[in-house]
């Protein structure tokens, strides 16, 4: 952790998490907490910045509420997806009856993987035909229609979304999901949990759901429901799909950021 901002020379940070947010979350150990240092020295940073730019709004109140920024030096920018994906692509409305649910991530205990798996097999009592699709990493697993993809190009992560039905990653702790809202550029819903910045997207009911953190029982009766019914899969896929493009788009971040650095040149 370091300071590189200089006298007299506008810098700028764009962040998607701070330290002390982290206690913020229901999975978070303090003890991975850094030291008083490292947080003293990252509220330098923040105080020295022109301009704090942040992925969420609960990052950006933490800056200012945690470390005493002024309210004038940050602002929430948002994000976008990193998958390549057309807001005019039209996708296969029969996915939403395949029964295809779909984790990608590379942390498999920090996003939650063995909760899913728990709450899986209680699914398959009701739909032992359902499929789950593990992008990202590759735990070592004996679990029925389970397929371990492990990690694949960027270019090729797009192919397992348009084939989904649902987009589960119940992580115990996270600032800033950039996978949920790949997830909504394909028109998925999201289920997921509570903490971070996933109730700022994650519409409950709407888009999605939020259950507790490491409640597998909870995370299984969203699955059942959401399987149990394509047609809520489709609406909820098409609510977070407008809200994605409407505003989570790495264009409009790009614009957010390029209009507050012309105040400072």
């Amino acid at each position: 952790m370091f300071d590189a901002s200089i006298p007299g020379i506008p810098h700028f940070v764009y962040t998607d998490r701070t330290a002390l947010v982290n206690l913020t979350y229901q999975g978070f150990n303090q003890k991975h907490l850094p030291s008083s240092s490292w947080i003293e020295r990252e509220q330098e940073i923040y105080h020295h910045a022109a301009m704090n730019f942040t992925m969420s709004k609960n990052v950006a109140d933490s800056i200012v509420q945690d470390y005493n920024c002024n309210p004038e030096q940050v602002v929430n920018v948002l994000c976008g997806p990193c998958v390549n994906v057309s807001q005019m692509e039209v996708f296969d409305d029969l996915r939403y009856s395949s029964q295809n649910i779909l984790f990608v991530g590379v942390e498999w205990e920090r996003k939650g993987g063995p909760i899913l798996v728990e709450a899986f097999k209680i699914l398959l009592n009701k739909f032992p035909n359902a499929t789950l699709n593990i992008v990202g990493c590759s735990p070592k697993l004996s679990l029925p229609n389970c397929n371990i993809v492990g990690k694949v190009p960027l270019a090729e992560v797009s192919n397992y979304y348009k084939k989904a039905a649902v987009f589960c990653l119940p992580t115990r702790f996270d600032p800033n999901l950039n996978v949920c809202f790949e997830a909504m550029a394909h028109q998925l819903p999201i289920i997921s949990t509570y903490g971070g910045s996933r109730p700022e997207f994650i519409i409950e009911g709407k888009s999605g759901y939020l259950v507790e953190v490491d409640n597998y029982q909870q995370l299984a009766n969203k699955l059942i429901e959401m399987l149990d019914s394509p047609q809520k899969c489709k609406s909820f896929g098409e609510y977070g799909h407008q809200l994605a493009w409407s505003t989570y788009t790495w264009e409009k971040t790009g614009v957010k950021i390029r209009q507050n650095i012309e105040r400072f040149i």
